[in-house]
């Protein structure tokens, strides 16, 4: 097999009838006409073809959605407050306690490239490495909601919403129905 393919294979499975649209066309100043016709069920075969792999090796799947990171952000931050290179899955919660509270990154950005790097080990394997990875990153994101809280929850605005009676709610809720939205335009 060549480097960067993969084997797919396909089940066979049954095709419910159709009724295949008629068409007119020209020929030699002619105009020929072919009726609808009704094809019954028929069978599709299981069949076995060859992708090009995408991504890591024998990993097709990539989740989508996830925002592009700028190379080694994290990882300079990390060093810079802690004044030794080591990999962000090697931390401690005391070390992420350190570095949220002495970081010059916002919070949501923290946020964003802790969620993006578990987002990208969305599909490992329990018990392998990048699980034990998407874990760190998961333990990171809990120590900066309680350390950030403020910055990223804004307290002040959920008790307001809360307060209100659940009819005033209601009403300031934005409506997904066509009617809605034309009444309120």
């Amino acid at each position: 097999m060549a480097k960067g393919q993969l084997t797919v294979q396909r089940e066979g499975y049954y095709r419910r009838p159709y009724v295949r649209k008629g068409y007119c066309y020209t020929r030699n100043n002619k105009r020929i006409c072919v009726p609808s016709v009704r094809i019954g069920r028929t069978r599709v075969p299981a069949t076995t073809y060859k992708i090009r792999d995408i991504g890591a090796k024998g990993r097709s799947k990539k989740p989508k959605g996830v925002p592009k990171l700028k190379k080694g952000r994290m990882s300079r931050e990390i060093a810079r407050i802690l004044k030794k290179d080591i990999s962000p899955t090697d931390l401690t919660k005391n070390q992420w306690k350190k570095i949220f509270r002495k970081t010059k990154i916002p919070a949501r950005s923290w946020l964003g490239m802790l969620g993006t790097q578990v987002a990208r080990r969305k599909y490992a394997k329990k018990g392998s490495p990048r699980y034990k990875n998407k874990l760190a990153f998961m333990k990171a994101i809990s120590v900066l909601a309680d350390v950030k809280e403020k910055a990223l929850v804004p307290r002040e605005a959920i008790a307001k919403w809360k307060s209100l009676p659940p009819s005033v709610r209601a009403r300031l809720m934005p409506e997904r129905s066509k009617r809605k939205l034309k009444e309120i335009a």
